[in-house]
């Protein structure tokens, strides 16, 4: 069984990263994380865009939950000149960062549009987010594990006076929640039941009339486990 542990890459983690990287490269400007927009000023908008399957490798440690974050990147100011300068720069630092993948991939129009903004240079960058997973420790074994053993299947014989057999008996097991019917011969079999000591508790309905019967052992076929009941004629 599995527990989960502490986040080992979480979304605060992430943004802390992405900011750095940005202030790293242009210096101490304006970092949103949200939609793109307008402004007078120089700035870089990050926006959450979608998330992406990232499979953990295997190890013969227990590997973490992890998928990838994906983020459009864009500049904004008064100057185009600038924005397309500061964009450039991110792109190429974004590259020389290990912790990021760049993807070039074009926005449509129509996403613009939903922006409110004019279409723009823009890129995506791609950083995993993770969650460690812990092993639960297994508790130590006090006690000797007693083993039931199993048989292929249990048979029976449902007798009324005169060790005459009971056609169409209802024979249940409650504890095994199994249920069958005795043929024309009053023979009944349950697949894989206990034959460990103290056999099985087992319910016979015939004529509108239950009772209790127990079997000390598992009958064969050829030598099935006999159940006596007195069914009185209604």
């Amino acid at each position: 069984m599995i527990a989960q542990g502490d986040i080992a890459l979480g979304y605060d983690e992430v943004n802390e990263i992405i900011k750095k990287w940005i202030v790293d490269t242009l210096g101490d400007i304006p970092v949103v994380i949200d939609a793109p927009g307008n402004s007078d000023q120089s700035g870089v908008n990050v926006f959450l865009f979608d998330l992406m399957d990232f499979p953990p490798a295997r190890t013969k440690s227990l590997a973490p939950l992890q998928y990838k974050l994906r983020y459009l990147v864009t500049t904004w100011g008064a100057d185009t000149y600038e924005q397309n300068r500061m964009l450039t720069e991110l792109v190429f630092s974004a590259y020389e960062n290990h912790e990021l993948d760049v993807d070039l991939s074009s926005v449509s129009a129509h996403l613009w549009s939903g922006f409110g903004v004019h279409p723009r240079p823009s890129f995506f960058i791609r950083i995993p987010i993770r969650k460690s997973l812990k092993e639960q420790i297994a508790k130590r074994v006090e006690k000797p594990v007693v083993l039931t053993s199993v048989a292929a299947s249990t048979w029976g014989k449902v007798v009324g006076p005169g060790d005459l057999p009971i056609v169409d008996a209802l024979v249940e097991w409650p504890d095994l929640q199994k249920t069958t019917r005795t043929d024309k011969q009053g023979m009944f079999s349950f697949a894989c039941t206990p034959s460990g000591p103290g056999g099985g508790r087992l319910r016979v309905t015939a004529k509108g009339v239950s009772v209790d019967a127990r079997i000390n052992q598992p009958g064969s076929e050829s030598k099935p486990a006999i159940i006596r009941v007195n069914f009185k004629e209604g």
